[in-house]
């Protein structure tokens, strides 16, 4: 059984395979993805990270999310690829409902204090290539909660602080 460092460091791993851009921590060595630096800290040693993110500019949203056929574009697939904590939740999950097929029936919230996030993805091979890409991404492994067998993902969303 993996801890949840090693879990970390798998997917960093594999994000820095797939062409992510990654940073290297001066205090404990460790490589990461650059999306990872939160306020400026390496989040594995809390310790001040060297080069400053903090005048990245905010990203674009996709013009378009979908195809004429349904399918996610690669424009929305590398914006949900790029979650990183500087960005607006609410616009992500806008953006990320956007580009859900049939959103009617397979993006559903719940609660009130902290939202609850349902995806289905009915077996549609789009939203399938949309969970492909989400479970690779900061956001999947701050919220996520659960998978069940035939396409069902659930979300824990607790507000932000400021």
């Amino acid at each position: 059984m993996f801890d949840a460092l090693e879990q970390f460091m798998l997917v960093a791993e594999k994000l820095e395979r797939a062409g992510a851009p990654v940073s290297v921590c001066d205090c404990c060595e460790r490589t990461y993805p650059e999306t990872w630096i939160i306020d400026n800290i390496c989040p594995f040693c809390g310790e001040e990270h060297t080069s400053s993110t903090s005048d990245a500019p905010k990203r674009p949203k996709p013009k378009v999310t979908l195809d004429v056929y349904g399918y996610p574009t690669d424009e929305f697939l590398e914006y949900i690829r790029g979650f990183t904590m500087d960005d607006n939740l609410g616009e992500y999950l806008a953006v990320l409902q956007a580009g859900w097929w049939q959103k009617e029936c397979g993006f559903v919230y719940e609660g009130q204090n902290r939202e609850i996030l349902h995806l289905y993805t009915g077996g549609w091979s789009g939203n399938e290539d949309t969970i492909s890409v989400l479970q690779n991404t900061m956001f999947w492994g701050m919220y996520w909660k659960e998978s069940r067998r035939g396409g069902h993902y659930t979300f824990e969303i607790e507000p932000r602080r400021q």
